[in-house]
């Protein structure tokens, strides 16, 4: 008998038991190709079905998901979703559309190889794709970091989705910026009209994902890392000209020289030349330190008719920041109106808008006549937030801090060389960060959401000017002194002298009351122009059909 003649090959449906050459022993052969690809074929697609069904199950009802998401259907409606509250459902429905999404790659995937073993005449390689697991298993790996796939997979709030290119860089923060859109229904534009004015040569404000936008592979500079430091959301620009940037961008420049006017004089000498413009002034009251300041130089230095031209814009949280002040001269005193902010729902999931604030937007609804007063820019002359938010910095070694940053020292040691006081601490360090890099964000940041760039010529944030950058620069010792409760107390016994509030003057601290967002718009730049397209400015489709490849002149 000859060896072997009475058994069957390891693999019945693509092998036979045939003679060797020799003639002595049977042993198993590859059947025709053919008849292998289609066997490959076949259990390549029982096993892509394994897999998603495992990994990827169908959610009951894929529009479902989608509406719960941009919560156009309460609680009760999403009867085919799991879990029993808003935030449960709102889980249930991200995993149902991150199984879509996964599903359409690990389809491209599954097209993909079956067209390989198709075409492959090697049977032992058509088998190996047949069992080759792992590229559906990194569906998204291969095209989202991890990072990427972690920030992805969960039911994102404002905060989260702010961070997104601090956590991920420019290139898969843009990304993951355009699927938070798409995932939530931010964006409903499915055409915009064509860019026909003239486009500036330079950016006053960019959006972190106008650098993908204009063609380029981000890797963060030592710029985008000191700007990180001092919370900016835009992108940072070097008022000093040291550090290269990523984009063609234009700064208002530092002011030479020095001052020896008190904070007083300036703050009441700013008030002054806002009255003598002759406008109507809608002051934006947050019940802060800087637009308290504003507000106070106003009223101190009213002219007779100042009741006809003053209307303060409040919210109901500058009354809970500094309910004295309100009561004591606002109340019944001045013109004053409630800007409402729009409620959260309780019977639906409600995404809250990181491309709008109600600020914001009731600026832009103001700023057409007459002059829109904030007190943005504050910050700047004052230092950053960055020290005030963690009263540890205040006082520590700045070497010491500066250990994290040990891999950008010669560039950041480059831009402390540019400043006009020693740095020799850490509150002067991001005091220096902070005015010498985010002034630009600062100064539009607030006026997102204007859409006739002609407008913009109306705002008037009270520390924009060169004096009070003067001042800021001459007084390195009158930011802060020791603890969080003196940032800024020069502007808090500006504040005392009219109010006679000690204890706002010994105990009020920094607190964030814009509530910060992106906008509407990509940017601005130098010829005036507001670059967006549809409401979020985050659709590519939406961006080519409107400007073209035109935004690249942005590029540096």
């Amino acid at each position: 008998m000859i060896p072997k003649s009475n058994q069957s090959p390891d693999d019945i449906e693509t092998k036979v038991m045939a003679l060797n050459a020799a003639g002595n022993a049977y042993e198993p052969q590859w059947r025709d190709i053919q008849i292998v690809r289609q066997v490959a074929a076949r259990r390549y697609e029982a096993l892509v079905a394994q897999h998603v069904e495992h990994h990827y199950p169908l959610p009951d009802n894929e529009q479902q998901c989608r509406d719960f998401l941009a919560g156009k259907i309460t609680l009760d409606q999403a009867t085919q979703l799991d879990g029993d509250d808003v935030d449960a459902k709102a889980d249930a429905a991200l995993r149902g559309v991150r199984s879509i999404d996964a599903r359409q790659k690990i389809d491209a995937i599954r097209v993909a190889t079956l067209a390989e073993i198709g075409t492959s005449d090697d049977p032992d390689e058509c088998i190996a794709l047949s069992v080759n697991e792992q590229p559906l298993c990194n569906a998204f790996v291969d095209d989202e970091c991890a990072a990427c796939n972690e920030y992805l997979s969960v039911v994102p709030d404002a905060n989260l989705v702010r961070s997104v290119f601090q956590n991920l860089g420019s290139t898969c923060g843009t990304d993951a910026l355009r699927k938070t859109v798409d995932t939530f229904g931010l964006e409903t534009d499915i055409t915009t009209t064509v860019f026909n004015g003239m486009l500036g040569d330079k950016l006053l404000l960019a959006r972190p994902d106008m650098v993908s936008v204009v063609g380029i592979d981000h890797t963060p500079t030592a710029l985008d890392r000191i700007g990180r430091a001092v919370h900016c959301l835009w992108v940072p620009q070097d008022r000093t000209g040291t550090l290269p940037a990523s984009l063609k961008m234009e700064a208002p420049a530092i002011p030479t020289g020095s001052t020896s006017e008190t904070f007083e004089q300036i703050a009441d000498a700013r008030a002054v030349a806002l009255w003598a413009e002759n406008q109507h002034l809608k002051v934006y009251w947050s019940g802060g330190i800087d637009s308290t300041v504003a507000l106070t130089a106003l009223m101190r230095n009213a002219p007779a008719d100042a009741a006809d031209r003053l209307t303060v814009f409040y919210t109901a949280g500058s009354i809970v920041e500094y309910p004295a002040f309100y009561q004591m001269h606002i109340d019944g005193k001045l013109n004053a109106v409630e800007v409402t902010q729009p409620l959260k729902p309780s019977d639906r999931y409600w995404a809250e808008n990181i491309f709008h604030s109600a600020v914001c937007e009731h600026i832009a609804s103001q700023i057409g006549d007459g002059l829109v007063v904030t007190g943005e820019l504050g910050d700047q002359v004052f230092g950053s937030a960055g020290f005030a938010n963690d009263p540890t910095r205040i006082n520590g070694d700045l070497e010491e801090f500066l250990a994290d940053f040990s891999d950008i020292r010669d560039e950041i040691d480059a831009l402390s060389a540019a400043c006009p006081v020693p740095v020799n601490n850490i509150v002067t360090l991001m005091w220096w960060w902070n005015f010498s890099t985010k002034w630009s964000e600062v100064k539009y940041r607030s006026l997102t959401c204007v859409s006739d760039a002609a407008h913009l010529a109306n705002a008037r944030h009270f520390f924009d000017t060169d004096d009070f950058q003067r001042w800021s620069m001459s007084n390195d010792d009158k930011r802060i002194r020791n603890t969080a409760e003196s940032y800024k107390w020069p502007a808090k016994d500006y504040i005392y002298d009219w109010t006679g509030d000690s204890f706002y003057r010994d105990n009020k601290l920094k607190e964030g009351s814009l509530r910060v967002r992106w906008g509407p718009p990509l940017g601005i730049d130098n010829a005036g122009n507001i670059i967006s397209a549809g409401q979020t400015s985050t659709s590519e489709a939406l961006i080519q059909q409107r400007y073209s490849d035109a935004l690249r002149r942005f590029a540096a």
